[in-house]
């Protein structure tokens, strides 16, 4: 697994990739600092489990990128006020 996006840019290392046969895993970290190391380390956690099984039925070799995070926060929870909007279990 590796965060090094110009791994492909290189044709010596995209060559070794390819001889290897191994699988080769990728993340990026759009966002800087801990925000965004956050938001990577996150993605990777969330989608190793579907990768790994991706890959234990892969015959061949997989080229595998890991999407990331939303980076606006507003989207990754919700927030309620239960004083001026009190949920239906909060009654």
């Amino acid at each position: 697994m590796t965060n090094d996006a110009n791994q492909f840019d290189d044709p010596h290392e995209t060559a070794a990739i390819r001889k290897s046969r191994l699988h080769h895993v990728r993340y990026g970290q759009r966002q800087p600092g801990l925000r965004g190391l956050a938001l990577a380390i996150g993605a990777v956690v969330a989608a190793m489990p579907g990768v790994m099984e991706h890959l234990e039925d892969a015959k061949t070799q997989r080229l595998i990128q890991v999407k990331g995070l939303d980076p606006n926060p507003n989207r990754r929870f919700d927030s309620i006020d239960p004083v001026r909007q009190p949920p239906r279990y909060w009654q």
